[in-house]
């Protein structure tokens, strides 16, 4: 089987790791697989290793997408280009801003369409993009986690939803979080879009820098530009702990390095850095208890109330306590083993794959959703 994945810039430099497992995941088991992305993105040496590289130019202008998409779909479908002739069966989209691309290019190839939605912002659009679809299967959107297939049924019973959850490798030998004769590091990361929750946690942090004035704070640099938030750690007197990091979450080998990672935001977004810290591991402390994954006590620490206090609180508790801090992180680590591995995200992004392929798999197209699916229990979309 050939398949299609597109992403968007975002998700290309972001979870640049994360595609990259599932890539190698595919080629292993066979399947021939085609990367496109935007042009210009520079990612080195962790560009796709198993994949036919294809860029393509973005717009904001409907009509530029469909022009652009036909030629990204004749240039995926010539047969010069490739070993075989045979044909896009899925086409597997990361990141909402390329949705309408995805959406266009799996209609010229005539292919089945999956929609990460990997962020509740993203399930208006996913609405509006099964709706506008009239020819062809009707989308399945993938989503990270069982709690996030939960929610997007609840909201919207008519979307084809499937949790492929995330998953990371878990490496041996694990690090000791705060280790006696090195100074702590944290890291916090988020999409600076609830600046006042970002606040808290940067006022908690600066009420903690008095009594651990060895602290190293390191932040996201497009979270620091995108809430506006380098005034603010001025103010606090931050600065002289702070560094700023450009894509930091596509930097895992220096973001696990740290002890801490703080995620003030509670926006159910989803970010797989936080699977590669628990791994790692580190000790993590975080706001939303929407993410699978944040199991307060058990992988993560969520705060009470997202106010500058409680981060305080939290954040010196642990770093007073490095006994608990290995503790949350090597439970968090095992949690990661057991339930987050890349076989079983790998694995559940095939079996997808062969179900949304195979003859059983029956469009209903009054309902915008398919017939039931691997591992759906729920009743909802189901032929008759």
């Amino acid at each position: 089987m050939k398949v299609l994945i597109l992403t968007d810039e975002l998700f290309a430099t972001r979870e640049r790791a994360m595609i990259g497992r599932v890539e190698l995941g595919l080629a292993d088991d066979g399947f021939r697989v085609i990367h496109a992305m935007p042009a210009g993105i520079n990612l080195g040496e962790s560009g796709p290793v198993v994949s036919r590289y294809v860029p393509f130019e973005t717009s904001p202008l409907a009509a530029f997408r469909r022009i652009m998409a036909r030629r990204l779909a004749m240039t995926i479908a010539d047969p010069d280009a490739e070993e075989d002739d045979q044909p896009v069966s899925v086409v597997h989209v990361f990141g909402g801003s390329v949705w309408d691309i995805g959406q266009e290019i799996a209609s010229e190839l005539e292919a089945e369409l999956v929609l990460e939605l990997w962020r509740p912002a993203l399930i208006d659009k996913a609405l509006r993009v099964a709706s506008s679809m009239t020819t062809g299967s009707p989308p399945v959107f993938t989503v990270p986690d069982v709690a996030a297939e939960r929610h997007v049924r609840e909201r919207c019973p008519r979307l084809t939803v499937r949790a492929t959850p995330w998953g990371v490798h878990v490496e041996d030998p694990a690090h000791l979080v705060l280790p006696q004769g090195r100074s702590p590091a944290a890291v916090m990361i988020g999409s600076g879009q609830d600046r006042p929750a970002c606040i808290a946690a940067l006022t908690g942090l600066a009420q903690v820098i008095p009594t651990r004035r060895d602290l190293m704070i390191f932040i996201d640099a497009r979270m620091v530009r995108r809430g506006d938030l380098w005034p603010v750690a001025k103010k606090l007197g931050l600065l002289p702990s702070l560094s700023l990091i450009q894509d930091i979450e596509a930097r895992r080998d220096l973001l696990t390095q740290a002890d801490l990672l703080i995620l003030p935001e509670a926006r159910g977004e989803h970010h797989s850095v936080v699977l590669e810290a628990m791994a790692a591991p580190m000790a993590v402390i975080a706001a939303d208890d929407s993410i699978g994954a944040i199991i307060h006590e058990r992988t993560a620490l969520l705060v009470a109330r997202p106010d500058a206090a409680t981060w305080s609180d939290t954040i010196r508790g642990l770093l007073s306590d490095p006994a608990r801090a290995n503790a949350l992180a090597n439970s968090a680590r095992e949690y990661v083993r057991q339930e987050r591995t890349v076989f079983r995200h790998v694995r559940g992004v095939i079996e997808l794959y062969q179900w949304m392929t195979s003859p059983s798999s029956i469009p209903i197209r009054s309902g915008h959703g398919r017939a039931e699916g691997p591992g759906d229990d729920s009743g909802a979309a189901r032929a008759t």
